[in-house]
Parts: structure tokens; sequence; C-alpha cells
């Protein structure tokens, strides 16, 4: 081999392993940074943009963060920010209160969940997918018996990467996103739009019954509804089986249900809350519906 030949085949190499020695940050919006991590606090990450290594270096809330990907394939994934209240009071400047609407950086819809006195929570998309109008399931019956490991009962962005993980894997040729279209629906929404995981799917269940109000009636039922319709959402919604992004085992998913099911057998079930009964249902099931949520 010429030496011409061999330093040409060097550079050629030291271009490939340079473009994948990056960090990949993800955050918890669902948007990626290419970057290269510099330190890791409890509280912040500081990093350099990989396409600009000389410029300034960059502060990013650990709170923000989902998981860092590094250059040599480890994996790091952050724990979610830690719950503070379940109705915001409002006293911080700023605070939303649970039943406020939000529209901010063209993110509307319905806050249904706060934490930090009302500067963190959880907002409900005006649309939903209703899989009895639609015929959409939370998965296609050719993968319902396949477990992809969503079983993160907290956080359904979580729950959405390890899809989305699962699917660019190739691990398995028939998990695509046409057979997850309730969950490729997410990104038509646009960046940071989830399906809620089990223990989030509670917050609107609340929210939607009226909660600690005593709402919990026919009536909550139609004033929710109502508050859905006036953003846009759909007029009418079967709200009776509502499910949710949490895999309980390879081809049932947790939900909730009006319809008080029988669970003669089963020692997980929770007891009926705010009119509903946590439940589980196969994911091929129909007659249900599903909810879209975003952070702020």
């Amino acid at each position: 081999m010429s030496k011409k030949l061999f330093f040409i085949m060097v550079s050629i190499l030291s271009v490939i392993v340079s473009a994948s020695a990056q960090d990949i940050i993800l955050k918890r919006d669902a948007s990626e940074i290419e970057a290269k991590v510099l330190e890791i606090s409890d509280t912040e990450v500081r990093y350099k943009l990989w396409s600009n290594l000389e410029g300034p270096t960059r502060v990013m809330k650990i709170a923000d963060v989902f998981r860092i990907k590094y250059s040599n394939g480890d994996i790091e994934v952050f724990n979610q920010i830690s719950e503070v209240s379940s109705a915001g009071d409002g006293t911080v400047a700023g605070g939303y209160n649970v039943g406020d609407i939000y529209d901010k950086d063209g993110i509307l819809g319905i806050v249904v969940h706060t934490t930090d006195g009302g500067r963190h929570g959880l907002i409900l998309h005006p649309q939903i997918s209703k899989v009895a109008a639609d015929y959409e399931y939370w998965c296609a019956n050719s993968v319902e018996d396949i477990g992809i490991g969503m079983n993160d009962e907290n956080d359904g962005m979580r729950n959405l990467m390890i899809l989305r993980d699962y699917i660019e894997s190739g691990v398995n040729s028939k998990v695509t996103w046409d057979r997850y279209p309730v969950f490729a629906a997410c990104h038509d929404l646009g960046e940071g739009w989830y399906v809620p995981a089990i223990n989030e799917l509670e917050y609107i269940v609340k929210f939607m019954c009226g909660g600690d109000s005593g709402r919990i009636t026919d009536l909550g039922m139609k004033e929710f509804t109502e508050q859905m319709e006036a953003l846009g959402g759909y007029k009418y919604a079967y709200y009776y089986k509502l499910f949710s992004s949490t895999e309980r085992t390879p081809d049932e998913v947790y939900g909730y249900s009006k319809e008080v099911m029988s669970n003669a057998g089963y020692g997980w079930f929770a007891t009926v809350n705010y009119g509903y009964e946590k439940t589980a249902f196969g994911k091929h099931y129909n007659n249900g519906t599903f909810f879209y949520v975003h952070r702020f």
C-alpha cells in the first residue's frame, strides 16, 4: 500500500470517528442537542455545542434533561423532577393553578397538574385520539404481544423514548411507527407532546371528575368536555376507558375504567378513585381514549 493511500485512509477514518464522538443530550421536551458534555452537577449540565467547540460553555438545568448518550455509547438517564404539589396555589409569580389555560410558545391546553408552586406541571392537549371513533389502538394486533419495555408509571415521555429507541434499533422488524399510530401522532402535535404514563393519567382523571371539589358526576364530565371543545377539541369523546402509555405485561397496558370491571384474581389493581378504577386493557382493545400531555 502506498504512503499516499495510507494517509488518505487514516484521514477518512479520523473523520468518521470524529463524527461519532459527540454526546447526545435528550431533553424532556424530546429535542436533542449534539454536544460535548463538560460537567454535570446536582442542578445543571455544562456543555459546548458540538458544532462550535470553541464557542461559549452553555448551561442547562438538570430538570430539563431526560438522558445523555455519551460518545462511548454509555447512557445516563436522569430522574424526573420531584413533585411538590398536585394543585398549585399560585403563590409563585407567574405560577399556574390546575384548571388554568396554558397558551404560550405555541403550546395550548389545560393545566391538570402542577409542581413547585405552579411554576411547572402538566398540560392536557384539547385533542384526543378516540379509539371508538377513529379505530385506533395502542398498537396493531400484529405486535400486541411484543413487550417494548415501556413500564415507567410516572413518565410517559420516557415511555415514548423507549418506543422510539426500540423502533430505531431494528431489533424487531414488526415494530414500526405505523403500527403504533397513537404514539406516532405525538410527532404531528409538535415537540414535547406524549401519551401520559399511568400515574400522570390519574391527574387527568382527577381533574376531569372535579377532584376534591366533589364534581364526580355526569355534570362534571359535561363541563370537562365543554372545556376541551372551547379549546378546539372534539365535541364528543368516549371517556369511559382511558389508556396510558405504561405496559403492565407484554400484551396489556394500564388504564382507568369508569365501568368498574371485575378484577377477580388480580391483587395489583387500585381501589376506585374519582369514579374510575385503575385496571388493565389488552393492547388491541377498542372503545377507549388516549390523551396527550406536555410539560411546562
